[in-house]
């Protein structure tokens, strides 16, 4: 890839969604300088969130009803200044996508001693990851939460974003 022209690399990193172009930023400094480039240059980020996601999630996460109509959209993409929103926008919902599948839980145990604080156990099956922390509620309850975004090892779709 060092042989590459800088513009058939950039033309390249503009043809990647979000999650491959912001792992394709950490590659190396190189790599770094053409996303940020896109970026600055090209709003690169609006485009991922367009493409990656649907439009109503993206209006009502950035709350900018601008975005719904052709020309509202080809003006935000032209305002380069918004190069670093659009990209905070895009790992903000990547989080918060990952975050919604965990589901809280609680489960009432007979123990003697009160478990330390912390993560006492991570258990992993096949079919769901479960992560109890040690915290009680008022009923005696230990807290969990369970992951229900797990997917099997060949699934494509396991813990990226875009799942």
């Amino acid at each position: 890839m060092d042989t590459l022209p800088p513009e058939l690399l950039c033309y390249i990193l503009s043809k990647l969604d979000g999650y491959s172009l912001g792992r394709a930023s950490q590659v190396c400094c190189k790599w770094r300088d053409m996303v940020n480039i896109l970026s600055r240059g090209f709003n690169i980020w609006l485009k991922c969130c367009a493409e990656d996601w649907d439009l109503d999630s993206v209006v009502s996460f950035s709350q900018q009803m601008c975005l719904l109509t052709t020309e509202g959209f080809r003006e935000a993409q032209a305002r380069k200044e918004d190069w670093a929103y659009w990209r905070n926008m895009y790992a903000e919902y990547c989080r918060y996508r990952l975050l919604k599948k965990w589901t809280l839980f609680r489960r009432k145990i007979d123990c003697q001693d009160k478990p330390r604080p912390g993560v006492t156990s991570v258990a992993v099956d096949v079919h769901e990851i479960l992560l109890f922390v040690a915290c009680y509620d008022e009923c005696g309850c230990v807290v969990g939460w369970t992951w229900s975004g797990f997917k099997h090892k060949g699934d494509k779709t396991n813990g990226t974003p875009n799942g």
